[in-house]
């Protein structure tokens, strides 16, 4: 018994032909078989190194929110992400007796070991400890991307959208499932950095009078 056997590939190319029923099978079973092994090489692959750090709560939940896959999953910031290069240029190598790491927000150790460049190259089997200084630049970096992004939001929102910042603040928190901070602290927080950058707009304009 012959069947017309079509199969496609990625590309939209297409293989077409009569072959018998039984080696059909056989070649769709051999298919079967090379992507799952394709699967589980990629799985080999991106095996990750893992350390956990402590920052402020809020913060925690924004980049769960932001860049987590899954609940209880580490977190793995994009290689275009200014927080990438941040963490791969900390990390170092963990001195002898070092306490294990604990905090609220675990984090993938940034992999640039397939770079071309020998200087950047850091194994993070032995690239993997922050110290509680670079824990600090870390949270301060990613208060800076959070607080960037609230405050375009709200400016846009407010004055192209006519939406008020109270409703940018709440679907905003509900976006990165963010707890742990007040809608009143983001809001004061933008007046703060609002009326501040006024101020800096004003003085460029004050003329000293003789």
């Amino acid at each position: 018994m012959h069947k017309n056997l079509a199969i496609y590939f990625k590309g939209g190319c297409s293989i077409s032909s009569n072959v018998n029923l039984n080696t059909a099978i056989y070649i769709l079973v051999l298919m079967f078989c090379f992507c799952n092994f394709e699967l589980i090489y990629k799985q080999i692959d991106l095996r990750m190194v893992t350390t956990k750090i402590q920052i402020t709560p809020h913060l925690a939940e924004y980049c769960i929110g932001k860049w987590g896959t899954a609940p209880n999953e580490p977190v793995c910031f994009p290689d275009s992400t200014e927080l990438y290069f941040l963490i791969h240029d900390l990390t170092q190598k963990r001195p002898r007796g070092c306490h294990t790491d604990c905090g609220n927000l675990s984090i993938v150790i940034p992999n640039r070991s397939k770079s071309n460049d020998e200087l950047i190259r850091k194994n993070p089997d032995t690239y993997n400890y922050l110290s509680d200084r670079s824990v600090k630049k870390i949270q301060d970096r990613i208060e800076c991307m959070m607080l960037r992004e609230l405050h375009e939001l709200l400016d846009h929102n407010k004055h192209r959208k006519g939406i008020c910042f109270i409703d940018t603040v709440y679907h905003f928190k509900c976006k990165y499932c963010i707890e742990s901070i007040t809608d009143e602290a983001f809001i004061k927080d933008h007046q703060r950095w609002r009326r501040k950058n006024n101020n800096l707009e004003k003085r460029e304009y004050i003329r000293k009078t003789v």
